[in-house]
């Protein structure tokens, strides 16, 4: 096992309930504290049987499943459990001085650390890295970004499909009036700027023509009409196509 020392013991010399042990985490190898009966009790648990840190236990799968274990008798026993938790905590976070982000010197703390992080590159392009990988990955299908409010629409299938905003949910109810299968907020496209790889996501992905749409407002469209145009010239095989109002009302969507 990992102890280092005993930090206090008792006055024989030995530990004691009292005495608290500085140990190493047998998975990531750091230091910390850890009361001598709670290490006792760790070393004779089967599902942990040695020194790890609080982080490192929720990952041990045989203290997960106790963990759910616990969870599910207790939801099982106290079937309100759920509702009166979740009632208590309405209203009451991050209220005033409990939410540290409302404070401008913790705000200008947090701002100028990830401005010094996001000086080396490296650092940015494991960002990037990262990000893109969850994306591939599904994690943010269906993320919901920006400030429209978000819609699930139920099509016909019984399927869900999120929508941002009013002229994504009518268009989405107009593909499924007429049989037109589509998928919402799914796919990613790669594109370059300025030698910087990015990535587009678009709204809505029509599985028999094989194309994307993107539901834009006129204006915001002007602002971000390059981007597109790399979009497009970097994937050429790839069919992209914005949608604006008027195009949508002629084609019979109802906003």
């Amino acid at each position: 096992m990992a102890l280092l020392k005993y930090i206090s013991v008792g006055k024989s010399g030995a530990p004691n309930t009292k005495t608290t042990c500085l140990v190493t985490c047998d998975s990531c190898n750091i230091e910390f504290n850890r009361k001598y009966k709670t290490r006792i009790k760790h070393l004779k648990d089967k599902t942990i049987n040695g020194d790890f840190c609080a982080g490192c236990i929720q990952k041990l799968p045989g203290a997960r499943e106790k963990m759910s274990m616990t969870m599910k008798t207790m939801m099982a026993n106290d079937p309100d459990w759920c509702k009166r938790n979740s009632k208590s905590k309405i209203g009451k976070i991050n209220i005033g001085n409990k939410n540290g982000m409302k404070q401008k010197e913790a705000r200008e703390k947090v701002s100028n650390t990830r401005k010094e992080m996001f000086k080396d590159p490296n650092q940015r392009a494991k960002v990037a890295r990262l990000t893109a990988e969850a994306w591939a990955a599904g994690k943010y299908d269906g993320v919901k970004v920006g400030r429209c409010k978000w819609y699930n629409y139920e099509k016909k299938d019984g399927t869900i499909a999120k929508c941002q905003g009013t002229w994504e949910l009518a268009y989405a109810k107009w593909l499924d009036e007429n049989n037109i299968g589509f998928v919402s907020h799914r796919g990613r496209i790669k594109y370059s700027a300025q030698g910087v790889e990015k990535s587009y996501y678009p709204d809505f992905y029509l599985m028999e023509s094989d194309e994307y749409i993107d539901i834009k407002n006129q204006y915001h469209f002007s602002l971000n009409s390059e981007k597109f145009d790399l979009i497009r010239c970097q994937n050429p095989k790839i069919k992209i196509k914005i949608l604006f109002r008027k195009q949508l009302e002629e084609m019979g969507v109802k906003l």
